[in-house]
């Protein structure tokens, strides 16, 4: 009827971000166009075309992925200290944070991680060079990247850091397997779109036995 409004929904499916990663596929968009046509001449309005047409662009996001494990004897950097922990003694474990990234460069991204009181931030590294601290007011450490490439993981190496915490476990901890890291999180903006990507990994704790095939499972609880 004049002056009626309505409404068209559709949907479609874009193809995985890993497998556009695997192309060099970088910066997509999607280009929408749209014409419309009433099913019927109109009485009142012969021969004005009254067809309409839309379009509109649509960018692609990228697909940003943060893993976190923590090992012993695995990776450039090796543990030390007693394993299993002992109480009132300081084993060293390294911590490693890898990005992958899809089709679009992240920029300004930073990985945060809540320390407990029991662990300390080593200042150890590596690579060298990377922007990773501890934030003391926050009991965090804080990892900032200035920028993911698009492909990532896929047609080039992750973006990886490794880092060592100590861990001096207490009587009260005898039997458990203490969390070493926890509130492992990272956000970063993607440089296409302009939207901020936001990403999560699990907890870490001495169970390393998921992460680091040489750590034995009578390894990951504190001992007295």
């Amino acid at each position: 009827a004049p002056g009626s409004e309505g409404r068209v929904q559709f949907s479609f499916r874009v193809r995985d971000a890993s497998a556009l990663a695997r192309e060099a596929l970088k910066n997509l968009t999607i280009d929408i166009r749209a014409l419309l046509r009433p099913g019927a001449a109109v009485a009142a309005l012969p021969g004005i075309d009254i067809s309409g047409r839309a379009e509109a662009q649509a960018k692609i996001e990228t697909a940003l992925t943060l893993a976190a494990r923590g090992t012993y004897y695995a990776g450039t950097l090796v543990g030390s200290g007693p394993l299993p922990p002992k109480v009132g003694a300081e084993t060293i474990y390294t911590i490693v944070w890898s990005f992958s990234n899809a089709v679009n460069d992240v920029v300004n991204a930073e990985v945060r991680a809540g320390v407990p009181p029991y662990v300390r931030f080593t200042l150890v590294k590596s690579p060298p060079g990377e922007d990773i601290l501890y934030d003391s007011a926050r009991s965090e450490i804080v990892w900032r990247v200035p920028r993911i490439r698009a492909g990532a993981g896929t047609r080039e190496a992750v973006k990886e850091v490794q880092f060592q915490i100590g861990l001096t476990p207490s009587a009260a901890q005898i039997g458990n397997a203490p969390s070493l890291l926890f509130g492992i999180s990272a956000s970063g903006q993607d440089e296409f779109t302009g939207n901020t990507i936001r990403v999560s990994a699990n907890d870490i704790t001495t169970d390393l036995t998921q992460s680091d095939p040489l750590v034995k499972s009578n390894q990951t609880r504190v001992v007295q």
